[in-house]
């Protein structure tokens, strides 16, 4: 009517692509952060959320840190050790730089052979069935022997192997136990000794579990060192290094020199373990936190001086990246493999342990990090009833 009958005033906005065009831009943004806004309702809510960020951040608030990877790890047996000082068996046959095999049929010598090498490279107080730590690990005999190592020794030794077609780095490492219960990696301290496990199944000689063996671990040893001259309340360091794996974590307060003064005790990654709530010994302050930072890295957390100690001073971090992956390491995988260590002989001087290594059982303990999936699934088990 309007139009019809007053055309010279009317004036229809409708017509005007300039107001249609404002009014599809208005009715576009409204929806795009109505869309938004129940985009992040959505990061809100664990079961909803989507960004690893944000599942991250509801894991942690629920009490549960995620899992990264954890690496393969093991003992290898002995099969041969070849020792670069003059020695003599008990008939006067030479023996240095020859190798001797622990089980040789074709060698009615090779036992005593292989005991006098060994304790030809062993700390004084612990020769050959007088060990430095006795006990059982999964119901067989177990005895710790300590090489008499130079002081400032490696504390691990490299070398490579084929696994599920892809070459992987190892290294053997210190080992030790607890009794009745698992092997356990000694932190990274070039003072210490370098220990090797013997057991005994009482099934002989030949058997796969009697023997010396080493331990081994997937991966590489990384060191990061920190000088905090300034004590901070809930200090917090960012290691942005992925493939941190879950378990080879070393924290270590040093001097000047580098020499280690103390090692730092790491929470367990377990529900209900804090810096300020733990099951760790009463009176224990040296304490650090490891905190997973979406696989891409860790954060290193410490007390705030009334539950531990703030740290002050230099600092070492040992940390081992590994392969973030699931596989399985086959005996015919790792098959006569060679490493040398440094021993310091009776007269003082300076020889190498050559040892030849073979994986008698198969070994398929490495783990991935754990999934967005199962984070979201085992989170709210923290608190279920």
């Amino acid at each position: 009517y309007i139009r019809t009958n007053f055309p010279e005033t009317f004036n229809d906005y409708i017509d005007s692509s300039e107001f249609v065009a404002i009014i599809e831009m208005l009715a576009f943004l409204s929806q795009s952060l109505t869309f938004r806004m129940d985009l992040n309702s959505r990061e809100n809510f664990l079961e909803t959320a989507e960004r690893r960020d944000s599942i991250f951040k509801l894991a942690r608030m629920l009490g549960y840190n995620p899992k990264r990877n954890i690496p393969a790890s093991g003992l290898m047996k002995i099969e041969a050790i070849r020792t670069s000082e003059p020695l003599q068996d008990s008939i006067g046959n030479e023996i240095n730089n020859v190798n001797v095999f622990w089980d040789d049929a074709n060698n009615p010598e090779a036992y005593e052979q292989f005991i006098t090498i060994i304790n030809a490279a062993m700390a004084s107080y612990n020769r050959f069935s007088q060990p430095a730590k006795s006990g059982t690990v999964a119901g067989v005999n177990v005895d710790l022997y300590e090489l008499n190592t130079p002081i400032i020794n490696p504390t691990q030794f490299d070398f490579t192997l084929q696994a599920s077609g892809v070459t992987r780095n190892f290294e053997i490492v210190n080992p030790d136990f607890l009794d009745d219960d698992v092997f356990f990696e000694r932190h990274p301290n070039p003072i210490n000794n370098f220990n090797l496990i013997y057991q005994n199944d009482g099934l002989g000689v030949s058997s796969n579990n009697t023997g010396f063996f080493v331990m081994f671990k997937q991966g590489d040893l990384k060191t990061q060192t920190f000088n905090f001259t300034t004590p901070i309340e809930n200090r917090e360091v960012d290691i942005n290094v992925s493939n941190i794996n879950e378990t080879d974590c070393y924290l270590q307060e040093i001097n000047a020199d580098g020499t280690v003064i103390n090692e730092w005790k790491k929470i367990p990654n377990t529900v209900g373990q804090t810096l300020y709530y733990n099951d760790l010994a009463f009176g224990q302050r040296n304490l650090f936190a490891v905190e997973n930072l979406n696989n891409e890295g860790i954060k290193l957390r410490f007390p705030d001086g009334d539950f531990g100690n703030i740290p002050f001073g230099n600092f070492k971090f040992n940390y081992r990246v590994s392969d973030a992956e699931d596989y399985t390491l086959y005996p015919e995988d790792a098959r006569l493999t060679t490493i040398g260590i440094p021993y310091i002989s009776a007269d003082g001087d300076t020889h190498t342990l050559t040892i030849v290594f073979s994986l008698k059982e198969q070994v398929n303990n490495s783990v991935g990090p754990e999934d967005l999936n199962a984070i979201k699934e085992r989170a709210p088990e923290t608190y279920y009833t």
